[in-house]
């Protein structure tokens, strides 16, 4: 069983470091035509090759994802922690996810600015990704008309960040298999027919990697995601 899990494990790497490539490739294709250096696109032109560029960052957001949980399942993610700006890094995210927000007509709301949050030490490359699977996960399950909110607050010794959102919500027989491994609600099926379930179970992961915890709570409607670091024990700067 064991020499089973290390072969699949290293299909996975193989496989992963092997789609990057072409991936890779055809981004750049899809950036050269969008941009139109290579010459004008007409309105479908342009919506078709949109569509190509939206599904080739699912593939490269799956094999990036595969790739933290076959490290994870190793032991051998690899954290390197250094003084980052939480404040700094959430904000980037959510300009990132500014412009998806809009087009959904979600409101995005961000309380991320206070001056007095200090710097953490954590790995801020693996930090993005747990924040912006937590930040994806709450505009995909957010209907139009709905908002997201995040808030970074600082309370004694606790930095907390968390994202709320007036989604469809989580259902009391899924929360306790909500961090489970390619695990997906049905209700969330029906609402995005596409995605792996690995998001929320990579965020806690990189979070836990990181020092921090990760948890939710049921609102009246929707959910909210807080992530957590006691600062006592980081070493930090103002």
């Amino acid at each position: 069983m064991e020499t089973e899990k290390k072969s699949n494990n290293d299909f996975i790497t193989i496989a992963s470091h092997q789609l990057r490539t072409p991936l890779t490739a055809i981004k750049w294709y899809a950036d050269i035509l969008l941009s139109e250096k290579s010459g004008g696109l007409n309105t479908q032109q342009r919506e078709f090759i949109l569509e190509v560029y939206h599904a080739n960052e699912r593939m490269v957001r799956l094999v990036d994802n595969l790739l933290i949980v076959e490290q994870a399942e190793r032991g051998q993610l690899p954290i390197v922690a250094r003084s980052t700006s939480i404040s700094d890094l959430v904000n980037s995210v959510i300009k990132e996810y500014s412009t998806l927000a809009k087009v959904n007509r979600i409101a995005l709301i961000a309380h991320c600015d206070d001056h007095s949050i200090p710097m953490i030490k954590v790995d801020p490359i693996y930090m993005r990704v747990a924040v912006k699977n937590l930040l994806d996960n709450a505009l995909r399950y957010t209907l139009r008309g709905g908002s997201v909110t995040v808030v970074c607050a600082l309370e004694d010794d606790k930095l907390t960040i968390s994202i709320s959102d007036t989604g469809i919500g989580i259902s009391t027989e899924d929360q306790a298999r909500i961090f489970t491994k390619f695990f997906r609600s049905e209700k969330s099926q029906e609402m995005q027919s596409d995605g792996s379930g690995l998001g929320l179970y990579i965020a806690k992961v990189i979070i836990e990697h990181n020092g921090g915890k990760l948890w939710f709570e049921s609102i009246v409607q929707g959910t909210v995601f807080n992530i957590q670091f006691n600062i006592e024990s980081k070493d930090q700067t103002l």
